[in-house]
């Protein structure tokens, strides 16, 4: 249903919007990470917020991600934000749960024409977690479909 919208869905989360210091993102699928990319800048630039990319992988495999993170690097230049990146061997949603005062923005794609399947599919992929942070999701169709 939110991705028929075609629409940025904002999660309230029990951090104030104004208490929020930096912006996540956790790495995931290539395709997913460069469409919501310039959106995610945006938004830093309009809040004056550095952005944070998380490259959590717990088998440590990082060098396939690297064209990605270029990717970043060269539209934070272009729009002028703080970016960092982190790599680290760990389990991304657990150390999302930990993160403080952070607004996480993901990408979510349309999985199934059953609302409670689709729920239980964004709950799953971790679209919608347990963080007291708020959540931006940003719609994406893969160029498969």
């Amino acid at each position: 249903m939110f991705y028929n919208f075609k629409k940025i869905v904002y999660i309230l989360g029990q951090v104030e919007l104004e208490e929020i210091k930096n912006v996540s993102i956790i790495m995931n699928e290539e395709e997913a990470m460069e469409s919501i990319s310039t959106i995610a800048f945006d938004f830093c630039e309009t809040f004056k917020l550095p952005l944070k990319l998380y490259d959590f992988d717990p088998n440590g495999e990082f060098e396939d991600r690297k064209m990605t993170i270029e990717h970043y690097e060269t539209i934070a230049n272009l729009f002028n934000v703080i970016f960092s990146v982190e790599q680290e061997v760990a389990n991304p949603y657990r150390e999302q749960l930990q993160m403080k005062n952070t607004l996480n923005i993901s990408a979510f794609k349309k999985k199934s024409k059953n609302l409670l399947k689709s729920f239980k599919d964004l709950v799953k992929t971790g679209y919608i977690s347990r963080s007291v942070n708020p959540q931006i999701l940003i719609p994406f169709e893969n160029s498969e479909n």
